[in-house]
């Protein structure tokens, strides 16, 4: 097995120690390679694969996932830890998406602001499965989804202020079109000089300025991508293999963030919350 890596970061290594467990409980033994990307040419990575043939290539990231999906050729590729997946769903591919379900995001929304019956987001293209199912689960919670459709990062801020003066809350898509370091840092300035709530797509999100943030078990994830290996292993074809949403999520809040906008956020969700920032 080959093991490839965007970098070498924590949460990577979290949901790689999820895959090994679960191999382990599962009383699989296995060898695997592993890379990390760097700042090396990365096509010496996939060519590394490709000769050495392993049974399965799993991947964490997006830099690595799209690497080995659009050049290991020879192997099946297990990618995870990927907010956008575009792209990486190829006839030798199967995995486990980042994305927390809509209905758990519309579901913490509610918990955190019960008041809350306009729901704003921006979308592009590249996001209208997304949008179109948090579109569809509005519908069944009995709420109304504000939305707006651009194509470029400079649109975005923008839109985001039109949608905002519309909303109850702003809730951000993964959407690497026209979500960038610049985007993200305005609409959390726009944010809180407005005093519109946002969830964002992760703890980071959360610590830079959203109200919260819902992050994927890392984990959970990585024994998810297990399951999909052992599928694969025992013969069923990757293609076959619908691409799973994690089971398990991660709750962060921005409690200055909260004190800032007037919200009072529950006791009970505060001790859901696996980060608390601003305190």
């Amino acid at each position: 097995m080959s093991a490839v890596f965007t970098s070498d970061a924590d949460a990577y290594r979290q949901a790689w120690n999820g895959f090994k467990n679960e191999l382990a409980a599962e009383n699989v033994a296995f060898s695997a390679s592993e890379f990390v990307l760097g700042n090396g040419d990365p096509r010496e990575v996939s060519a590394e694969i490709n000769r050495l043939r392993p049974d399965l290539t799993l991947t964490f990231g997006t830099k690595a996932s799209r690497l080995a999906t659009e050049s290991v050729v020879r192997t099946p590729v297990i990618f995870c830890m990927v907010l956008d997946p575009t792209g990486m769903f190829r006839s030798n591919s199967a995995g486990v998406m980042m994305e927390v379900s809509p209905e758990t995001k519309l579901q913490m929304i509610r918990k955190i602001l019960p008041g809350a019956r306009r729901i704003g987001t921006v979308y592009s293209s590249e996001t209208f499965l997304s949008y179109a199912k948090i579109l569809e689960e509005c519908g069944q919670m009995g709420v109304t989804l504000v939305a707006r459709k651009v194509e470029t990062e400079k649109e975005l801020p923008a839109a985001v202020r039109e949608v905002a003066k519309k909303s109850d809350v702003f809730l951000m898509l993964p959407d690497t079109k026209i979500y960038t370091p610049a985007s993200v840092k305005a609409v959390l300035l726009e944010s809180l000089r407005a005093k519109f709530p946002v969830v964002g797509l992760s703890s980071h999100y959360t610590k830079a300025g959203a109200l919260f943030s819902l992050d994927s078990d890392y984990n959970e994830v990585g024994r998810q991508a297990a399951e999909i290996a052992l599928r694969i292993l025992r013969g069923e074809d990757p293609r076959n293999i619908a691409p799973m949403l994690p089971r398990k999520c991660r709750l962060s809040v921005n409690v200055a963030v909260a004190q800032r906008m007037g919200i009072d956020i529950p006791a009970r969700i505060m001790k859901e919350a696996k980060e608390v920032y601003g305190t």
